[in-house]
């Protein structure tokens, strides 16, 4: 089986205020993502699945061309082996999807952008390995080990720090829960992946009436030791079934050592 898939995002964006007494008014677009995947089914198991970049795009700045892999991973589907269902596993480039956000594809958030909470333990495209499989009554679980060098094309190298990662998720309190940890032993010059030595986070996703929401917790301590944490509460509603959707987000943040700012 062969599969092409695809997906342009395009923002534009409007402000308007003052500051320190001057009125400013300005507007512009980003061309945000543009991506082209194919994913080919074989031998009865395996699977090769690869997506590509083509944007190189800052604020008012788009160009369109290459810019190398976004994932590109051979995996293998062994079934059901013991008490392991849909036993799972590949080698190549991922996304560590960290937390209830960045789990979420880009074609399915309800923000224009992730927090700043999600931003800050996503980290850059990672080279491992990765399994996931199912226990018991729909109780799902990943794990993966990633090397901290990064190669911005496709690849990283093994020569510097390793990354574990293990999470799972489950239905439960009336909503669903994922939970998810990594440890980093890279030392800080080897790792080009993200900037924590650790990191735990919960997300409690739930319906209440007409209204989704969702939650996200996220605690990390960096090489210096000092701690970020933080919670994410964003509840959405459907205006028009289907069409229309309004979101709220509440972001709270605390920075140990005080370098966080918010995003742009």
């Amino acid at each position: 089986e062969v599969e092409f898939s695809g997906r342009i995002h395009q923002q534009w964006g409007h402000t308007d205020g003052s500051d320190g007494g001057r009125n400013f008014s300005n507007d512009g677009d980003e061309l945000r993502r543009l991506r082209l995947g194919l994913d080919i089914q074989f031998l009865d198991g395996f699977t090769l699945s690869s997506s590509v970049n083509f944007e190189q795009s800052e604020f008012r700045d788009s160009s369109i061309r290459y810019d190398g892999f976004d994932q590109l991973t051979l995996e293998y589907d062994f079934g059901d082996l013991g008490a392991f269902k849909k036993f799972n596993l590949g080698y190549g480039r991922y996304k560590l999807g960290f937390g209830g956000e960045e789990g979420t594809s880009s074609n399915e958030i309800k923000t224009i952008e992730r927090s700043l909470l999600n931003n800050e333990f996503a980290g850059d495209r990672m080279t491992g390995a990765r399994g996931t499989f199912e226990v018991g009554d729909n109780i799902d679980f990943i794990f993966g080990v990633y090397t901290t060098d990064e190669d911005l094309e496709a690849f990283g190298s093994w020569d510097g720090g390793v990354l574990y990662h293990l999470g799972s998720d489950f239905d439960a309190l009336g909503g669903h829960v994922d939970l998810q940890a990594y440890y980093n032993d890279a030392s800080e010059i080897e790792n080009d992946v993200l900037d924590y030595r650790w990191a735990v986070s919960a997300t409690y996703d739930t319906e209440i009436g007409n209204f989704d929401l969702f939650t996200n917790a996220t605690y990390g301590e960096d090489y210096n030791g000092d701690a970020v944490y933080g919670i994410v509460i964003m509840p959405s509603t459907e205006l028009i079934k289907n069409k229309l959707e309004a979101v709220l987000r509440y972001q709270w943040v605390y920075s140990e050592d005080g370098d966080l700012r918010p995003q742009k």
